[in-house]
């Protein structure tokens, strides 16, 4: 990387960017453990320590920590000074491990926060992001109308922006709304939008959508075709170490199976 770049800012950057694409594929403890080299090597100001932080954020967001303990390890990533993208950014982050927890008028307030850090800053991109996190706090909730228009907002605003790596993720949570809501067509087809747009090794999207479109089987008596499917969604998520997710679309699988009868492995 040294040669290829010819100087440690530039190998810095490439590996703050490497440290992204291992959490990408699933790998979030490795890359918060290398973007965690950068972050305290860098000087605050610099760009490539500004992606670390970001890669270090969000891997410890969905990585194995303990969201205690990595709600303190994201809080000592805020800017003090308000106006920049890492002012609000942590906070989010904060927001969804709170919501996670069970913690929802909590995960509420720091959410709203962060919007309206984004609002100032004019940033299309993390205000969609800030949607999806609200939209799963609402959908956690029970609220599943508001998680579904907020869900809706994030996709549109992110295919929009021709983002549709996130936008896929995005779609997976419409289609969990949507089956919440009893509307199976579109739940469907929010699984493929999720299988069709979105990178072979994206392992969330590509979970995710396998996960609703089970789900969507199970629910029209289709019960082999949805075990095998809710079995690969299982598969692709146990090879990361993607805690929440993990769990997500192992109780989906647990929910088909029940659905066909198959109770004890259940």
């Amino acid at each position: 990387v040294l040669e290829r770049f010819g100087d440690m800012a530039g190998a810095s950057m490439a590996q703050a960017h490497a440290a992204f694409a291992l959490f990408a594929i699933g790998r979030a403890a490795e890359a918060a453990a290398m973007a965690k080299e950068l972050v305290e090597a860098g000087p605050a100001d610099a760009i490539w320590s500004e992606r670390a932080r970001q890669s270090r954020g969000v891997s410890t967001v969905f990585g194995p920590q303990p969201i205690d303990e990595a709600v303190r390890i994201i809080e000592g990533q805020i800017d003090e000074v308000a106006g920049t993208l890492m002012a609000s950014g942590p906070i989010v982050a904060i927001g969804r491990l709170r919501a996670w927890q069970g913690r929802l008028e909590e995960a509420r307030e720091k959410l709203a926060i962060a919007r309206r850090g984004f609002e100032e800053l004019g940033n299309r991109h993390m205000m969609a992001a800030t949607d999806g996190a609200e939209a799963e706090a609402a959908y956690l909730a029970g609220d599943t109308e508001r998680a579904l228009a907020l869900a809706r907002q994030a996709y549109d605003a992110l295919t929009a922006m021709g983002d549709l790596s996130f936008a896929s993720t995005a779609a997976v949570l419409v289609g969990r709304a949507l089956l919440a809501e009893g509307d199976l067509e579109e739940a469907e087809l929010y699984a493929r939008i999720a299988l069709d747009t979105s990178a072979s090794d994206d392992v969330t999207s590509q979970a995710g959508g396998r996960a609703i479109k089970a789900l969507v089987l199970s629910r029209r008596g289709d019960h082999r075709a949805a075990i095998a499917i809710a079995r690969q969604a299982e598969a692709i998520m146990r090879a990361t170490d993607y805690t929440v997710q993990h769990g997500e679309v192992t109780e989906d699988l647990a929910t088909v199976l029940d659905a066909a009868g198959e109770r004890h492995e259940a």
